[in-house]
């Protein structure tokens, strides 16, 4: 029987928690006792009761649910074991993943949304990596449900892409062939740093983050050399943003001493650099979500940049199905917040299962490549949108504050304002806002209209 989860056929891989329960089960043996209490249990497409499985592993014979029902149940065993008192369930050529009981849902949620390390991901990065070592019926919805009302993410979430076409840049064959590199800058003075230069990898996405004081051509040509060319080689070919820097005479005089090609990206199409151009808006967005969480000033974001590094390493991305990490190592990364799965399996059986993966590195690799092909492939036309969202008078919204984009200021600032709410629906998608500030009313922006693509719905958290 498939998954009930839309994503259930995302590749899994066993991942652990930084203080995750450690989910047992003998509650669930204490209500197998309570024979009336686990008659109420309804068994249908979406649902696998924890209890009833748990209670039909420890030998009971479900004579208290009906035939149907108990003929399901005893269907799903073969998939399920107990181990070290805990429940996992089977997958096809993956690890075992722990059944996460109803109770426990909403803890695994917030420890592995609000991890330190890996926090504050996307719904679909948070769902692969929660799925890499636990499961329960309903997954995503959950996940999806739980984020919708994070406030941080909903503050520095960033709009949705315009689709246009522009030049695309072709995925290389072999990691660390083709290196994008981008200045993000200035920021709030951080121990003496006000700028990150970006080195990404374009195959793998591996990515290499430092703070620097300057963008002066001798410290970025420096830095390249001892935090990229030092550990990984010489790429094949560098793509920059035309930042005068990376366009110095002695960068390019080093690209040539070593046979790179130094390709700059177009001054007005930046999404030609797309691979950094997409991890400088994640870089930007996943420090001001730290800095609020955590309550740090803005000027902290010097002493978080390796836990934003290390997030986008070890995160599977939907183009290559994998993390970075895996892609270079041939294994998953264990994660802080993890706790260890691997306990039911002997070294025999991990020695296999890492020696397997160390043998299709290469295929995997080869996959990566021609599934950045197909996603190249994605269409253009206007047709393909979405059609805008709808909202009602009474709705909360938050605002998306345009002008951040044009200066640095405000680059740690959240891009989304409010919430307001929805007074007036005006034709053409547009709409009047008001805001509540010392129980008085008022008008945003003095009752300007403000069109539909600059907003989206808020969501208290219940």
């Amino acid at each position: 029987m498939k998954d009930s989860d839309p994503l259930s056929r995302i590749h899994h891989k066993n991942v652990t928690g930084e203080d995750l329960p450690d989910l047992g089960v003998e509650e669930a043996i204490e209500i197998q006792e309570n024979k009336r209490l686990m008659s109420t249990l309804l068994i249908s497409e979406d649902q696998e009761p924890f209890v009833s499985i748990v209670a039909a592993l420890q030998g009971d014979p479900l004579t208290y649910l009906d035939k149907n029902s108990r003929g399901k149940i005893m269907s799903m065993l073969p998939k399920y074991f107990v181990a070290q008192g805990r429940l996992f369930k089977r997958t096809p050529g993956g690890m075992p993943r722990q059944y996460v009981p109803p109770g426990e849902v909403s803890r695994v949620l917030e420890r592995a949304h609000g991890s330190t390390i890996v926090g504050h991901l996307g719904v679909v990065s948070t769902y692969t990596l929660i799925a890499e070592g636990y499961f329960w019926p309903g997954m995503y919805k959950d996940v999806k449900e739980h984020l919708s009302s994070c406030d941080a993410c909903q503050r520095y979430q960033a709009r949705d892409p315009t689709r246009y076409r522009f030049h695309r840049i072709p995925p290389p064959r072999t990691i660390f062939e083709t290196v994008g590199l981008d200045a993000v800058g200035p920021l709030p003075m951080s121990n003496g740093k006000r700028f990150v230069l970006n080195m990404v990898d374009y195959l793998s996405g591996w990515v290499v983050s430092v703070a620097l004081s300057s963008l002066s051509g001798n410290l970025v040509l420096r830095t390249v050399e001892k935090h990229w060319a030092m550990q990984y080689g010489h790429p094949k070919r560098i793509i920059t943003d035309n930042g005068s820097s990376l366009s110095a005479g002695v960068f390019k005089a080093w690209c040539i001493k070593h046979m790179i090609d130094l390709d700059p990206a177009s001054a007005y199409h930046a999404q030609t650099n797309g691979m950094v151009e997409r991890y400088n808006g994640f870089m930007v967005r996943q420090m001001a979500r730290i800095i609020q969480h955590d309550g740090l000033p803005e000027n902290a974001w010097a002493t978080i940049l390796d836990r934003v590094t290390w997030t986008w390493r070890t995160q599977i991305k939907q183009t290559r199905g994998v993390s970075p990490f895996e892609i270079l190592f041939g294994q998953r990364a264990r994660l802080p917040w993890d706790i260890d799965l691997n306990h039911n399996m002997d070294l025999e059986e991990r020695e296999e299962v890492d020696e397997e993966r160390r043998e299709i590195l290469g295929v995997l690799r080869a996959e990566v490549h021609q599934r950045i092909i197909n996603e190249h492939k994605w269409s253009t036309d206007a047709a393909d949108l979405p059609p805008p969202r709808q909202y009602e008078v009474g709705d909360e919204v938050l605002v998306h504050q345009s002008a951040l984009l044009k200066q640095w200021s405000g680059k740690l600032s959240p891009r989304w304002k409010g919430p307001y709410v929805i007074v007036e629906a005006l034709p053409g998608g547009a709409y009047r806002l008001s805001e509540k500030i010392d129980g008085q009313w008022h008008r945003y922006y003095g009752g300007r209209p403000v069109n539909h693509s600059r907003l989206r719905p808020y969501k208290r958290t219940t």
